[in-house]
């Protein structure tokens, strides 16, 4: 099973929600918890919006409990307190449990 596409949208889905955190923080100057708080609500804002709208694999989700166990996932990467390669390993054992589940 390919993971590329997974992690290159999941790379990109990270990447701007710290881009967007930062845009905001010109807007709502914050620190500590407000700012976790923020970045938070942004992760979740837009792994709906990218549920909705149907990009990348946020397309591909077939309920919401997906995405928001990647909305969470984005959050904790964004935040810091995981890498990308812990939530890849995460990704790659639920796919492949999810897979399974099929046969």
């Amino acid at each position: 099973m390919d993971l590329t596409p997974y992690v290159a949208t999941f790379a990109a889905f990270v990447g701007s929600i710290s881009l967007v955190s930062e845009g905001l923080e010109h807007l709502i100057h914050a620190d500590g918890m407000v700012a976790r708080i923020r970045s938070w609500a942004v992760a979740f804002a837009l792994a709906f919006g990218a549920y909705f709208l149907s990009l990348g694999f946020f397309g591909e989700m077939s309920n919401i409990t997906t995405v928001i166990a990647y909305a969470v996932g984005g959050g904790l990467v964004a935040n810091g307190i995981f890498s990308i390669d812990v939530v890849r390993a995460i990704i790659q054992t639920v796919l492949i449990t999810r897979n399974k589940g099929r046969d």
